[in-house]
């Protein structure tokens, strides 16, 4: 009975998630835990951040929605920055075996001096129904920017879902506007807010703080949305390898769980 409870949530939940894109982000775990901010980190949710990577980064995020098995969330990241044109491929899933949401993205990014740096992203998103033969799909672009003024602040700006092409939905994605600000007050401890709005909701605020009290370990806290919603998490890092875990608490559907792993080259 749970499984059948479960299916018909699923459903009824995931449609009209293509039309928000909510679910698809390119959202690591360490922005999860600090309220879903990640804009004015050089993370992969902002195709402009990759200019200021050190070295190429490969990252992989899992977490379940309220954790149900349905409402799987999973991602794949490569980052690969050099000195001609910084490029990135990301893969993002939401959902499970017969109902799920797919986005493939394709960014490419430059520094435009040794404090800005400006990029675009590709995106191809589709939708898999089992026994349905027509599959919705679309093709959108996200722009972004990314200024970091000294090593205490960095700010980014992120415009998601200009439409190019869709097929098998009327208005697939809602377009985005963001702009987030990232402070260290200390290099112990970062203050991140982000603010996000669309066309056709309320403007989305977001807020997190991270404190690293020893090398290569960190605590994350954030709040999100309105209602707000509680997040938090931690990091550990080994030489190339960094570990994060991060929990998203909705006062009514319980606990979204997050894990990812990610591997720095050099």
């Amino acid at each position: 009975m749970k499984s059948v409870y479960s299916l018909l949530f699923a459903v009824v939940f995931l449609h009209g998630r293509l039309y928000s894109g909510g679910g698809l982000d390119f959202e690591n775990a360490r922005s999860k835990a600090l309220g879903v901010s990640g804009i004015s980190l050089a993370s992969p949710a902002n195709p402009s951040g990759i200019s200021f990577f050190d070295s190429s980064v490969a990252s992989i995020t899992y977490g379940n929605r309220f954790s149900l098995k349905e409402l799987a969330e999973f991602s794949a990241v490569l980052s690969y920055p050099n000195r001609w044109l910084d490029a990135g491929l990301a893969f993002s899933r939401f959902g499970y075996e017969h109902y799920n949401e797919n986005r493939i993205g394709l960014s490419v990014a430059r520094k435009l001096s040794a404090t800005i740096s400006a990029g675009l992203r590709f995106n191809y998103f589709f939708i898999h129904v089992s026994d349905v033969d027509e599959q919705p799909a679309a093709l959108t672009t996200d722009i972004g920017c990314y200024w970091k003024p000294s090593d205490f602040v960095s700010v980014g700006f992120l415009f998601s879902n200009l439409m190019l092409m869709n097929s098998g939905v009327g208005n697939p994605l809602d377009k985005t506007a963001c702009v987030g600000v990232s402070y260290r007050i200390i290099p112990e401890l970062m203050l991140i807010t982000e603010i996000e709005t669309t066309f056709r909701h309320a403007a989305e605020y977001r807020f997190g703080i991270e404190y690293q009290p020893v090398e290569n370990i960190f605590f994350r806290m954030g709040v999100s949305g309105k209602p707000f919603v509680p997040s938090f998490g931690l990091g550990y890092r080994l030489k190339h390898v960094q570990c994060d875990i991060a929990a998203r608490s909705h006062e009514v559907l319980g606990i979204s769980p997050v894990i990812g792993l990610t591997y720095f080259f050099r």
